[in-house]
C-alpha cells in the first residue's frame, strides 16, 4: 500500500538532469509481505524513466527536453509476493523545469549599419533600426536585449 500522502507525488527536475540521476523514490508498505516488486506503467514515454524493482527508486533513462514535453505522469505499481499477488499504484507527476540553454547567439541582418542624423531631428525620433534574431525555440531563451556602449 502506498501511503495516502503518496497516491500522487509531484517532483520537479531540471531538463539538464544527467542520465541515471535520481528522480524520485516511492516506496510502498505491505503488512502481509516484506517483498514488493515495483514497475512503471506508461507506454507513451517508455524508456524515459526506469525504476529499481526492489527499492522503488526512479531514475532518468533518457534525456529530458522541456520544449518537447514539460510534464510526465508516471504510474508506479507495487506488487507483493502473495498468492494471488496483490497490487497497488501511485502516480508520480514529473515536472520538467526549463533550463536556459541559450544555444544560439543573436544574429544581426547586417554587420555594419550606417545612417546620418540631421541636427534638426527632434528628440526620440527613430533614426535607424537594427533588428537581431535568436533561433532558440523557447521564447524566454530567444529574447534579445540591446545596449548602447
Amino acid at each position: 500500500v502506498f501511503p495516502q500522502a503518496q497516491s500522487i507525488t509531484t517532483v520537479r527536475v531540471p531538463e539538464d538532469l544527467p542520465l541515471g540521476a535520481l528522480v524520485s523514490m516511492v516506496p510502498a508498505y505491505d503488512p502481509d509481505s516484506k517483498k514488493l516488486r515495483y514497475t512503471i506503467e506508461n507506454d507513451d514515454y517508455k524508456g524515459m524513466f526506469i525504476i529499481d524493482s526492489d527499492t522503488a527508486v526512479i531514475r532518468l533513462a533518457s534525456a529530458l527536453d522541456y520544449e518537447r514535453r514539460s510534464v510526465y505522469n508516471v504510474t508506479v505499481w507495487a506488487t507483493d509476493d502473495g498468492s494471488p499477488p496483490m497490487k497497488a499504484h501511485c502516480h508520480v507527476i514529473i515536472q520538467v523545469v526549463d533550463v536556459n540553454e541559450n544555444i544560439h547567439a543573436p544574429v544581426f541582418g547586417q554587420d555594419v549599419v550606417e545612417t546620418t542624423v540631421s541636427e534638426a531631428t527632434p528628440p526620440h525620433t527613430l533614426v535607424v533600426s537594427v533588428p537581431a534574431l535568436d533561433a532558440d525555440q523557447n521564447v524566454l531563451d530567444a529574447t534579445v536585449t540591446y545596449r548602447l556602449l
